[in-house]
């Protein structure tokens, strides 16, 4: 199989690495070439590509040469009728041996035609398998990512509120000086700033650890620099009967259970064929020479050509070729049974997966207007806080608003994102290079 590159096409957030700039599509390219489980596939998808051989189902001949040669030293003694008795010391003996056998299987219940096939269906489940590796370590780097894009995200959030408490803090300070302001509203600025700078280094811890993720999962080394994309381009998605329809024909878990089923139906032919005789050819060259001192033949040699055809059936087991047939047949029925639960929980988690996604954003729609109520509130209060009518603690409150509600929008971009990667790995509809 060719090496399958996942052309995500889609517009993501970026990575800056030093001067390099990384957007999750190059992650996962970078996945590609370095991501563990995704060496271990293309490696297993390389051996089920050279089983496919025609010698690996048993339709090509058998060749044996055996050659030998035996050397012995021994005594004679020989004792005739007539009372006469020869006896030779320390004889000679030699013997060489050569062969040449060739075997073929004439017929065997078609048995190595289901071989050959069952091993074209291991090779295409191999490859199933390899873009199984890869959707999933799709998904889990989609995850860190937009996750370490939230953390990117809280960071700045809770950077801006940082110097504002410091803002904060020094107006209070000059207000001491002049008497206009108490110590206990100080304590209360400086605990606001103690709570804020706990929470950025929260933020940063999860965010370095989704980075170390980033970095095991694609292989790439990304450093602390980190500039995401303010702009989320969310593609058009399909009715959901549509991506049903695309679900069906290109899911890979589902193309596994449709292959595995396959695997069994050539599994009751290899059964089935133990019922038919099995008929083979045989054909050989045989030379033998041996050479002694001493006894009644001092040279003995033979060689020649033999051929001949041999019939084996199987007429009684104890029943156990029987049983083994009744039990493709129900095996053929489980891989039935599984295909279409397997349909059925695509279905329920691409509704699922459709409804979390129109969910989140009518979500973040929604946070877009919050967002700008937040922003008008917190601008008055500051402006009031300015001019003495509002009160450090009205300040604050405005202000965590304000937080709380470009959290929330980020998360809701970012979730609303990784629920379209989720929805469009699942219907199959990345577009797949090979």
């Amino acid at each position: 199989m060719k090496r399958i590159i996942f052309a995500i096409i889609l517009l993501f957030p970026i990575i800056v690495h030093s001067q390099q700039m990384y957007k999750l599509e190059d992650l996962v390219r970078e996945s590609l070439l370095n991501n563990y489980s995704i060496k271990i596939g293309k490696v297993s998808e390389q051996i089920a590509d050279k089983n496919v051989n025609i010698g690996n189902a048993g339709m090509l001949p058998r060749i044996d040469i055996t050659r030998s040669f035996q050397y012995s030293l021994t005594d004679i003694q020989l004792q005739f009728a007539t009372g006469e008795r020869i006896g030779s010391l320390d004889n000679i003996t030699t013997s060489n041996n050569a062969a040449l056998q060739v075997g073929l299987t004439l017929f065997d219940g078609l048995a190595m035609f289901a071989n050959f096939d069952k091993l074209k269906d291991l090779r295409e489940k191999s490859k199933i398998e390899l873009k199984i590796m890869i959707e999933t370590m799709t998904r889990e780097l989609a995850l860190n990512y937009f996750n370490a894009l939230k953390q990117e995200s809280n960071m700045r959030i809770l950077s801006e509120s940082l110097q504002l408490n410091d803002k904060r803090i020094e107006r209070i300070k000059n207000r001491i000086e002049y008497g206009a302001a108490l110590n206990l509203e100080l304590l209360r600025a400086q605990v606001d700033k103690n709570t804020d700078s706990s929470a950025y280094l929260q933020s940063e811890l999860a965010f370095t650890n989704f980075l170390r993720a980033l970095n095991y999962l694609s292989g790439a080394n990304i450093i602390r620099q980190f500039q995401p994309d303010t702009v989320i381009n969310f593609a058009s998605l399909p009715s959901i009967e549509a991506l049903k329809e695309s679900m069906f024909a290109n899911n890979a878990t589902l193309m596994r259970a449709v292959i595995n089923k396959e695997i069994s139906e050539k599994d009751r032919k290899l059964v089935l064929a133990q019922f038919y005789p099995r008929i083979t050819a045989t054909a050989g060259y045989n030379y033998s020479r041996s050479e002694a001192d001493a006894g009644f033949f001092l040279v003995n040699q033979s060689e020649g050509l033999a051929a001949g055809i041999n019939l084996q059936w199987n007429l009684m087991d104890g029943s156990r070729h029987i049983i083994n047939a009744q039990n493709s047949k129900l095996m053929i029925e489980i891989q039935e049974i599984n295909i279409e639960m397997v349909k059925a929980n695509l279905e329920m988690l691409l509704n699922n997966m459709y409804e979390n996604y129109s969910r989140r954003l009518a979500i973040y729609e929604l946070e877009q207007s919050n967002i700008a109520i937040a922003k008008s509130n917190f601008d008055r209060t500051r402006e009031e806080y300015d001019l003495g009518r509002a009160t450090s603690v009205e300040l604050r409150e405005a202000q965590l608003n304000l937080m709380r509600s470009n959290e929330r929008i980020n998360n809701a971009k970012f979730d609303a994102k990784y629920a379209e990667i989720e929805l469009l790995i699942l219907t199959g509809t990345f577009q797949i290079a090979q």
